[in-house]
């Protein structure tokens, strides 16, 4: 679909996306309005960190778009471009402060030496989707590396048979999404958009783990 699409076709089409959530409407409609997202994340390069990437903001500003999608209302809010461009400046800023923030030295409650293939791709990955608040070295040492190997494996395990392509191919034999947008037969920017989305699954899902949530339960208890 291309990004000239009328105000009324795509709320035609988000209403129905918003009755079936079916996942072709919700890509019709980020591709419907690509236009838009790359626009908001070009200007938002000039406000981020210098070694933050375009197509990671990018990533970031999809992100914020699917979030609109999620909770737009076009009873309260009479644009949805408008109410989405806040969105995807709000991700964007969540990013930037992220990317920032993320040293490896702060991530003190994963192991900085747990490897899956020795090459330290399980480690890169682990540290992708920490969260830096949880400032808790203890859990260092009470979560062993195997647990924290399964722990990761079953999340990606969840992941779609494409998002699991491009987490272990991206981490594991080290190939960039560009390059895998070209293997795929996709736009950067969808690859982009399904590593990011990846990212925020197997976060979720690692903090919910009943094994980190009842050992970091026992540290803050």
């Amino acid at each position: 679909m291309s990004g000239n699409v009328t105000e009324a076709q795509f709320l035609h089409i988000w209403k129905c996306y918003h009755v079936s959530h079916d996942e072709k409407l919700k890509e019709q409609l980020i591709l419907s309005r690509m236009p838009l997202i790359r626009s908001v994340s070009a200007r938002a390069v000039l406000h981020c960190p210098r070694d933050m990437e375009l197509e990671d903001i990018t990533g970031y500003a999809v992100l914020g778009f699917m979030e609109a999608l999620e909770r737009f209302d076009p009873r309260t809010h009479p644009s949805f471009g408008a109410f989405a461009v806040c969105w995807m400046r709000g991700r964007i800023a969540h990013g930037a402060r992220e990317h920032s923030g993320v040293k490896r030295a702060q991530i003190k409650y994963l192991p900085q030496t747990v490897s899956l293939n020795g090459d330290g791709a399980e480690e890169d990955l682990l540290e992708r989707i920490a969260d830096p608040s949880d400032d808790m070295e203890a859990l260092e040492e009470r979560l062993s590396q195997e647990q924290l190997k399964s722990m990761l494996e079953q999340q990606i395990q969840k992941l779609e048979p494409r998002q699991q392509l491009i987490i272990r191919r991206h981490y594991y034999e080290q190939v960039s999404l560009r390059t895998l947008s070209k293997d795929l037969g996709y736009s950067p920017s969808w690859v982009s958009l399904q590593h990011r989305e990846a990212l925020e699954l197997l976060k979720d899902g690692v903090l919910k783990d009943p094994v980190f949530a009842e050992e970091k339960s026992q540290y803050l208890a």
